[in-house]
């Protein structure tokens, strides 16, 4: 009798600490995303003209070491462009939540050459020789034969020297020079586009 009284003594005991303990035990909280030490993933480089959401949670796990965060669980707010993007968190994440603005330098891991606009399409489909114009005709063109949205400044440049030089054939000539903080364009390759007025 004396055993049966001292385990329902026991029980009752350890039930009635239970409540104590779990308010002692801390459960995991939830991580704010944008609490996120490292937000500027510096250089990454993909086989996309625009990063995708593996390469940006790759780059934020290798540089936020235990961070774990998985690509399945967060998503664009909008299109990403190649120096930023604002990641969200879904909202059935156990994990995480939140969203997080990230800074990043984002390049093509094999660069395309101009040298892939040849023959007729190096002729540009204006009838003006202002500057201004023949630059909008020339990312046409490159958007049209590369399947990429190039900008002045950006990707290539154009010096005044090179705008308007007449041949025989044409009223003028438009060059242009890729440059290195190009995330589409092989740097330092030039292009002569031609136009008749």
């Amino acid at each position: 009798m004396k055993k049966v009284v001292f385990i329902i003594f026991g029980l009752s005991l350890s039930i009635s600490l239970m409540p104590n303990l779990t308010s002692c035990i801390k459960l995991p909280s939830k991580i704010d995303i944008n609490d996120i030490l490292i937000k500027d993933l510096g250089e990454i480089k993909g086989k996309d003209f625009l990063p995708n959401l593996k390469d940006l949670v790759t780059a934020l796990n290798y540089l936020n070491k235990n961070l774990d965060l998985k690509k399945e669980i967060v998503e664009f707010e909008s299109t990403p462009t190649v120096s930023q993007a604002t990641i969200n968190v879904k909202s059935d994440a156990t994990k995480f939540f939140g969203s997080a603005e990230l800074s990043y330098d984002y390049k093509l891991e094999n660069k395309i050459s101009l040298s892939q606009i040849m023959g007729s399409n190096l002729n540009l489909d204006t009838e003006s020789s202002e500057k201004e114009v023949l630059i909008f005709a020339v990312k046409e063109k490159i958007k049209t034969r590369l399947n990429v949205e190039v900008k002045e400044g950006l990707d290539f440049m154009v010096d005044e020297s090179d705008v308007g030089q007449k041949t025989q054939e044409y009223n003028g000539s438009f060059k242009i020079k890729t440059l290195e903080s190009s995330p589409y364009l092989i740097a330092n390759e030039d292009l002569v586009f031609k136009y008749k007025l």
